[in-house]
């Protein structure tokens, strides 16, 4: 793990990259963004916990590995407005492992990449919503991109350097991610211990990415539950709750099932998945004595 000076370096470099390629023009070499990839086949049992104990459960080592991810939408296979605000799950799943790697890292930073389309049809990002995740603005640096191709350029170049602790990259490629590709940005991102996320239309099996999720929203029942308990007849705003789906996972802990469903809710103050607080159902109310003559 790099030093925090050597950190602040590497992530000014970053940006002057950044601003290259906005600008056009021909990238330079500096010395530290280049490295070389580790060992064929190696191992890297680091990352974080998610704090949901039957999540991490299916990871070795209770971990969510360092390396690339994929995340997808539920619904992305359905037609009309739907499908195009679907992505916002997704997107929203990614920044809350961002935060949770961040929490984890505090000399650490996240890099955001986004590319002008999605943004035009879901909306920009919102400070206040970030913070209420538990990203701190000075902690995050925003990239927006004109296509597909530029976003994943700007994840090259960030998961090479090591300067982002986490990166999430909207990719909207009509191109499925090259395994190639994704195979460099594992070695990268292993190498420097980032987590990467990439939220995409259509999740690809041609794809190096450690694991593949599903994200969909779900229903804040602990807020249901905590209204019924004090009698009031619509809850309050309750914190994000998805419906998660783990269809891949290539660190898959030993002797157990890799892969699994759940819902889960979001603290933005600890930066911790949560299993939902259950709802109390209903129940059968209390049989009155009856002499036996009288129930035949």
């Amino acid at each position: 793990m790099l030093s925090a000076d050597a950190a602040a370096q590497d992530w000014e470099r970053l940006k002057r990259k950044v601003v290259q390629m906005e600008r056009g023009e021909a990238l330079s070499i500096e010395k530290g963004l280049v490295v070389e990839p580790g060992p064929a086949g190696a191992v890297c049992p680091r990352g974080v916990a998610l704090g949901h104990a039957l999540i991490d459960a299916r990871f070795q080592g209770g971990v969510l590995p360092f390396g690339v991810h994929e995340a997808a939408a539920l619904s992305m296979e359905a037609d009309g407005g739907a499908a195009r605000l679907a992505p916002t799950q997704a997107v929203g799943f990614s920044l809350m492992i961002m935060a949770r790697v961040l929490a984890a890292r505090p000399e650490g930073r996240g890099l955001i990449v986004q590319p002008a389309g999605p943004e035009g049809e879901n909306g920009a990002l919102y400070g206040p919503g970030l913070a209420a995740l538990g990203l701190s603005p000075d902690r995050v640096a925003l990239v927006r991109v004109r296509n597909g191709a530029e976003a994943l350029r700007v994840v090259d170049e960030a998961l090479r350097s090591g300067a982002a602790a986490a990166v999430a990259a909207e990719i909207w490629a009509d191109e499925r991610l090259d395994l190639s590709l994704t195979r460099r940005f594992n070695m990268s991102a292993q190498l420097h211990d980032v987590m990467a996320v990439l939220v995409t239309r259509q999740q690809s099996g041609t794809s190096a990415a450690m694991t593949r999720w599903t994200v969909g929203a779900a229903t804040s029942s602990a807020e249901i539950a905590r209204a019924r308990r004090r009698g009031l007849r619509r809850p309050c705003l309750g914190r994000p709750a998805l419906d998660l789906a783990l269809t891949r996972n290539r660190r898959g802990a030993e002797g157990g099932w890799p892969l699994g469903q759940w819902t889960v809710e979001w603290d933005g103050e600890t930066r911790l998945f949560r299993a939902p607080e259950a709802l109390s159902a209903p129940v059968a109310g209390a049989a009155f004595h009856r002499p036996d003559a009288a129930v035949a």
